[in-house]
Formats: structure tokens, C-alpha cells, sequence
């Protein structure tokens, strides 16, 4: 588990510092404060800085826009339109060797990685090619031909070459795609499971409920939770589409559908109760994947009416102390905040609650404990 959360030069963060995380973690603040950039930084940590993760992240958003409608044909990295500048703060590139993303813990530097961009030129000789790095490249040395660019990542013990920027510019969807099928030697720091803000893909869900599936107690903790919602639950079957079930993209839409079981045999889809169980279903088929490992949950309220959520909350603790799973959720709901609260006083030393505020060209965090927390909430004050 992270002790706390440094965040350097990523997206909207220059710097951003959190003292101290729990094993429950509940981000607030207004729209455009940080939060979802927050969790975005905490699955660049977790996956070790994936390459296909970090192409997500940019066409999640709609950043790859210059390349989906190819405004430009001729458009090349050193256009300063690159995609990969949304990454860095600012959205601008930095210069080579110089400005680094920094993500990972506060206190220990061991438990951080940086991605920052190198200079490489290719040597070509009578017997071989050689991709060399360039330590200190000058900007203006027109004799440097045969050169790219490439993002690096760098651990306490290791560096390592990441993504080759100026390779085909125009194809770099397609380049992200092939870099999937070559993952195996990119490996993640932690087990890490993400519940976004709509939901969680069906390639994705169908691996979550295989996992899930051949386990009984994982199962079982499944069906508890959507006992919440409503206790006549007996059981949960998944239909997977054919091509999902041989663990491969469908070539045509098809939807995963949960089917609940009561008794008698009665059964329903999963979606007949709304939004809100399917929004339950999807959180806790996380939690109890991301045994040993981090949970994140963007805007955990969704369709969850306020009765539910304090129970909800209940079951998150329990569950991720008895998984050892690190959970850091965000919300801008008053209810969810007061069902946290509620439960925050069951488990007074298990969780931590921050408020981030953005001020133009830095990001204020506000740490609240449980007692100040409780005493705003009590004066139906807002949390600020």
C-alpha cells in the first residue's frame, strides 16, 4: 500500500502532495479540482506506467483528436502536437532530460517512478545498427539526423524504454494496439482494478467474473453485496457473448448480462433494479479482484441512492481489510460524504478524507479528520 501520494508534472497537477493514505481513501472537490486526475496518476503508478495505459488515458479523453480526424497529414512529432504532451503538465512536452512525471510515495523515494523524454539516434554501420542514447543532445545541432524520440521510465533500480514517439504518427492507435500484444514483458507494480465513472468495459467485466467464478467465497461476497440492494437475492449468473468467453474482443456489440436468482427459480437481468445495482455489482466484482493489490472508484455514488451507500461503505471496509486492498474513491456527493462519515466512525483509524481545490496553476489539498469532518457535516456546513 502507498503511505501517501506525490504527484509531479502530471496533467493538471505541478505538484501535488498527500501526507498520508489509509486503507480507505475518499478524494472531494468541485468539477475540474483534480480528482479524476488523481486517480489517473494512481493507475500510471500501479501499472508501472503501461504503454497502453498511457494511450487510454489520452484517447479516454479525446486527446488523440489530431489524430482520429487527421487535421493534418503531415503532422509529425516535433509539431509540438504530439498526444503523449497531454500527459505532462501544462500539456506541453518538456525539453529533453529535463522536466520528469513524478508519481508514487510522499516519504519514500524508492516507491516512485518518473517517465520523462530521451533523445536516440540510430547508427548504421557496415555490420550493424545501433539505437543510441543521446546524453546531452544540443537542440540546435543540425549534424543530429536519424534521431527519435522516446518516453523512458525510471525506478529505483531500473530504466527502461517505454514508447518510441515519432514511430508513425499517424498510426499511433494502431501502434498502442500492437504495443498490447507485447505486455508481458511490462510488468505492473500492483494488482490494480478501476470502476470509472460510467462503467467498467465488458472485455474487462467478463475476465472479473471468470476470476470471480471459479472462487465460491469471492462469489459469495458478490452476492452480499447485492443483497444490499435487495435481500431476496439468492444468486448471480453472468451470460458472456461467445467471443467474450474465449477471453477475445466480440467482432460485434454484444452486452454481458447479469441474471439474479431468487427463489423458486425466479430470475431477472441485473439491470431490472437500475443503475444503482449494476454500479454495486461493478464496485464490489473489483473490490474482491483486487485482493492484495488497489481499488479505484471515480465518483463511487452513481445511481446508488443515499440509503445504500452507508452499507456500501460498511462492506468496502470489511472487505478491504480481509483482501488487504487499498481503496481510494472520489465523489462531490453530500450523501456519500455523510454515509463515509458514518462509517468512518466504526473504523476511526482505517481511513483518511481530503478535500482538492484548484487555484489556477496549483491544486490545494485539505486534509479533514474524522472529528472535523463530523462537526461541518453536523452543521450541515459544506466541506470546503
Amino acid at each position: 500500500m502507498l503511505d501517501s501520494l506525490y504527484i509531479k508534472n502530471f496533467r493538471a497537477f505541478k505538484t501535488l502532495e498527500i501526507d498520508k493514505l489509509s486503507n480507505v481513501n475518499l478524494i472531494i472537490g468541485n468539477n475540474n479540482s483534480g480528482k479524476t486526475c488523481l486517480l489517473e496518476a494512481l493507475r500510471v503508478y500501479a501499472t508501472n506506467a503501461s504503454p497502453l495505459l498511457l494511450y487510454n488515458l489520452i484517447s479516454e479523453r479525446g486527446q488523440d483528436w489530431e489524430i482520429r480526424f487527421k487535421l493534418n497529414e503531415n503532422l509529425v512529432f516535433q509539431d509540438i502536437n504530439h498526444p503523449f504532451r497531454y500527459l505532462f503538465y501544462g500539456y506541453k512536452l518538456p525539453r529533453i532530460n529535463t522536466e520528469s512525471i513524478e508519481i508514487g510515495s510522499l516519504h519514500n523515494l524508492e516507491n516512485r517512478i518518473k517517465l520523462y523524454l530521451s533523445l536516440y539516434q540510430t547508427i548504421e554501420t557496415d555490420t550493424e545498427s545501433r539505437f543510441v542514447k543521446l546524453d546531452s543532445p544540443s537542440e540546435t545541432d543540425i549534424s543530429l539526423v536519424d534521431t527519435e524520440y522516446v518516453l523512458e521510465l525510471e525506478t529505483y533500480r531500473t530504466t527502461q524504454r517505454l514508447v518510441r514517439l515519432s514511430k508513425d504518427i499517424q498510426n499511433i492507435r494502431r501502434y498502442s494496439r500492437s504495443i498490447s500484444m507485447s505486455l508481458s514483458n511490462h510488468k505492473s507494480l500492483h494488482n490494480i482494478q478501476f470502476v470509472p465513472t460510467d462503467c467498467i468495459s465488458d472485455d474487462i467485466l467478463a475476465g472479473l467474473w471468470n476470476n470471480v467464478s471459479i472462487k465460491p467465497t469471492m462469489k459469495q461476497e458478490v452476492i452480499n453485496a447485492l443483497k444490499l440492494i435487495d435481500s431476496d437475492i439468492q444468486d448471480i449468473s453472468v451470460l458472456l457473448p461467445k467471443e467474450l468467453n474465449r477471453n477475445s474482443i466480440p467482432r460485434e456489440k454484444e452486452e454481458i448480462t447479469p441474471i439474479l436468482i431468487y427463489n423458486d427459480d425466479f430470475r431477472i437481468p441485473l439491470k431490472s433494479l437500475g443503475d444503482g445495482i449494476t454500479h454495486l455489482f461493478h464496485i464490489v466484482l473489483a473490490l474482491v479482484n483486487a485482493q492484495n493489490g488497489l481499488l479505484l472508484i471515480d465518483e463511487f455514488e452513481n445511481g446508488l441512492h443515499y440509503s445504500v451507500q452507508s452499507k456500501l461503505w460498511d462492506l468496502i471496509f470489511q472487505l478491504s481489510e480481509k483482501l488487504n486492498v487499498q481503496v481510494v474513491a472520489t465523489t462531490h456527493s453530500k450523501d456519500c460524504i455523510n454515509a463515509f462519515e458514518e462509517i468512518w466512525k466504526k473504523y476511526p483509524d482505517r481511513a483518511t478524507f481530503y478535500r482538492l481545490d484548484n487555484y489556477i496553476s496549483e491544486t490545494e489539498v485539505m486534509p479533514y479528520d474524522r472529528d472535523s469532518l463530523g462537526d461541518i457535516l453536523a452543521i450541515d456546513g459544506e466541506v470546503r
